[in-house]
């Protein structure tokens, strides 16, 4: 992995709560742990907040993934019973 120094850091969307307890979001550089609150103007501190991804119930794929294998899956067994037949 590069390390970047200096002006060019690299920027990601991070979440920041203040003394009043107000959660934002800010678009700064990764290195940034405290910024200004959007609604009170206090000081604001970065916090590790969970991941938004919504995994399917059973096997924990992507829900994309088990809806593609069906396809396929359903796809050869009528493949299997034309030739079959």
């Amino acid at each position: 992995m590069k390390i970047l120094k200096g002006k060019h850091m690299p920027k990601r969307i991070f979440e920041f709560v203040c003394v009043e307890g107000h959660i934002t979001d800010a678009y700064i550089d990764s290195e940034t742990r405290i910024t200004k609150c959007n609604k009170c103007d206090n000081s604001a501190s970065r916090i590790i907040s969970t991941p938004m991804v919504k995994l399917e119930g059973v096997t924990g794929a992507f829900p994309g993934a088990a809806m593609r294998w069906e396809q396929k899956r359903n796809e050869k067994i009528k493949a299997e019973k034309r030739s079959a037949g």
